[in-house]
């Protein structure tokens, strides 16, 4: 049974408390649940919430007409503090990220109100985004802001299982801002869309970090 530190709502093996508005996903997302992940897609309409879709291993809604959140959640084994060790690093992003270059941080580490810069690249047009830490609760949980041309937030959190091993969660809310970031979203969207980079970013920080847990 996963910790009940942030209360989560759609761990794996257990069964999802529905927030206002959503309907029950069903057999199908059942087995999603089963296989580590679930996925749905939800568009805001008025006066009434409309059905999730589900695909494989992603949660994306479109919550109003400019602000997208995608959402991927994987089983890891290895502990909650062995998953905080690799993605509370910022300085990893571009080993997972293609369109990420680098990443400038502070020397004393980051915490609630830290400020560093990330570098990323469309097309080869590069963009400085500046991030500020918002949350910082090792092991469990912390939640970036961006700005610039990508105005997102992106909240991570870990939740922990039996026998040492825990469920990694990502969620990013975001929207492209200006010419650049029309630029970048059609860059983005040329190598398969956020939510696909998200999924692909997920699974390489599920790999390392069962690399380094094995080789202990």
């Amino acid at each position: 049974m996963a910790s009940s530190r942030h209360g989560w709502r759609d761990v794996p093996g257990r069964r999802r408390v529905l927030r206002r508005g959503e309907r029950r996903l069903g057999r199908q997302g059942d087995a999603c649940h089963r296989s580590g992940a679930c996925t749905g897609r939800r568009r805001a309409r008025p006066y009434r919430a409309a059905p999730r879709r589900v695909v494989e291993g992603l949660d994306e809604r479109e919550l109003d007409p400019q602000m997208t959140t995608a959402e991927y959640s994987v089983e890891v084994d290895a502990a909650p503090e062995a998953v905080w060790q690799v993605t509370s690093v910022p300085r990893n992003l571009p080993h997972w990220d293609r369109h990420i270059l680098a990443v400038k941080v502070p020397e004393k580490g980051l915490h609630r109100g830290s400020h560093y810069t990330a570098v990323m690249g469309f097309m080869g047009v590069r963009a400085s985004i500046p991030c500020t830490v918002l949350e910082w609760e090792p092991p469990w949980r912390a939640r970036i802001r961006l700005g610039g041309v990508l105005n997102a937030t992106v909240t991570t959190s870990i939740a922990s299982l039996p026998f040492d091993r825990s469920v990694l969660r990502h969620q990013i809310d975001y929207v492209f801002r200006g010419p650049l970031g029309a630029f970048a979203a059609a860059s983005v969207n040329a190598v398969g869309g956020a939510q696909y980079a998200l999924k692909r970013g997920t699974l390489a920080q599920k790999r390392e970090i069962e690399a380094r847990a094995a080789a202990r």
